[in-house]
């Protein structure tokens, strides 16, 4: 997708959250949007299941309510994104930076957060079956420990 194109879709989702006339919800399911720039970028409800985001750079941006299932976050920048109340099933958040993220009451059911840096990343109330995060020492590296209110894939 070319920046233009991207930037129309962008124009016609701001004035779609706006209620306004000549807007259109953004569909950007399957897109290629690999290394965008997409920084404090409203896409609050967007559909972006499927989208490859691979490298993108997310910083501040406001997903809240998005369709993301099977999205490609791998090796992006999602420090200080807004995913709350999103559907990342089976998306694949390989080395991403989830940095004081929030993703509370987000259903994250099968997503692969591997090597992800999840430091201050909000799961209040996330579902969490069957995610992906490889612990060497499940006690004192689990972020998941003190979270009572999440659905929690280890038996701790």
């Amino acid at each position: 997708m070319d920046k233009n194109e991207l930037k129309e879709i962008l124009r016609k989702h701001k004035l779609w959250l706006e209620n306004k006339y000549g807007g259109e919800c953004a569909d950007l399911s399957g897109a290629d949007l690999s290394g965008a720039n997409l920084s404090s970028a409203n896409l609050s409800k967007a559909n972006l299941s499927r989208a490859d985001l691979n490298n993108a750079n997310l910083t501040g941006a406001n997903l809240s309510g998005a369709n993301l299932i099977k999205v490609d976050f791998s090796n992006a920048d999602l420090t200080g994104a807004d995913l709350s109340n999103t559907r990342l099933i089976k998306a694949n958040i390989n080395n991403a930076d989830l940095t004081s993220a929030d993703l509370s009451n987000s259903d994250l059911t099968k997503a692969d957060l591997t090597g992800a840096d999840l430091y201050e990343t909000d799961f209040t109330d996330s579902i969490l079956n069957g995610v992906v995060i490889p612990i060497t020492n499940p006690q004192e590296d689990n972020p998941f420990k003190d979270f009572a209110d999440c659905s929690n894939p280890w038996n701790y």
